[in-house]
């Protein structure tokens, strides 16, 4: 029995070699048939859906508007007199040195926005020690000293940040007094800083801010340009101290350049794409 139990499972081991060598190669040759090198895909390496663009960014309230403003300056004046029409406030008594703020109250009126006198001076006039960024002193007392451009332009950005109004104000210093026509004519008075009651500058120390020279003058001021007529050589003025009056357009640019061409807009930001 152990005789034939030999012989059969020796029979099994020769039928079991012969079926493990059916497919005709040597172990090197079946190796040979095997790819060298197998990439397996792994779920996490599975190809993605390519990233979503993220859309561009839409340009701000204050780019547009400052592209308004290079679209006004590069048109060209189509007329020798334009007027825009503006409110008459008087700075006195409330307050005696508070002429920036009264000058843009009357800018923000003339596009039909109701606000008090002092509203501008009590609840959003930026208060400091610079006088370029705020107002040194107090508007309210003799003894207050003033505010220039980069100042009066956050003051308005406060009035406009708090009530909604649809304006953006936009610093227009350096611009040349021919050039400012361009936005009376397009309908936009210009807060401007002048001297008062035309006197002329009593420079004092400077410095620059944002590379532009600012000199502080003991006769600052600060009035509202509404309208000019190139025929007659005047430009009309709503001024805190004095009302609504016609000054000589030759004198007023000379007093405006020797203080360092200052000024300010407010640009409607209805419509602005």
């Amino acid at each position: 029995m152990k005789r034939l139990l030999t012989i059969i499972l020796c029979a099994a081991v020769a039928l079991s070699a012969c079926t493990a060598g059916s497919s005709g190669g040597t172990p090197d040759e079946a190796a040979a048939a095997t790819p060298e090198e197998i990439t397996v895909t792994t779920p996490d390496e599975l190809p993605t859906e390519a990233p979503t663009a993220s859309p561009t960014e839409a340009p701000s309230l204050q780019s547009l508007a400052k592209a308004r403003c290079d679209e006004i300056l590069s048109g060209e004046l189509n007329c020798d007199k334009a007027s825009v029409s503006v409110p008459e406030i008087y700075q006195t008594p409330e307050l005696p040195t508070g002429c920036e703020s009264v000058a843009l109250t009357i800018a923000i009126r003339a596009y039909g926005y109701e606000l008090n006198k002092t509203d501008i001076a009590s609840k959003y006039l930026v208060y400091g020690d610079d006088y370029i960024t705020a107002f040194v002193g107090s508007p309210f007392q003799r003894g207050g000293a003033g505010i220039y451009s980069p100042g009066l332009v956050k003051t308005a950005e406060n009035y406009v940040k708090s009530t909604g109004a649809k304006l953006c104000p936009v610093d227009t210093t350096g611009i040349s007094l021919d050039d400012l026509y361009r936005f009376i004519d397009s309908g936009i008075p210009v807060v401007i800083w002048t001297t008062y009651y035309m006197s002329y500058p009593q420079l004092e120390g400077g410095r620059t801010y944002q590379g532009h020279t600012y000199s502080w003058y003991d006769n600052e001021h600060c009035v509202c340009l509404f309208g000019f007529d190139k025929k007659d050589g005047t430009v009309k003025i709503s001024d805190p101290l004095r009302g609504k009056i016609a000054v000589s357009a030759q004198e007023f640019a000379r007093i405006y350049d020797a203080i360092g061409r200052m000024s300010m807009v407010l640009i409607p930001t209805e419509g602005l794409s």
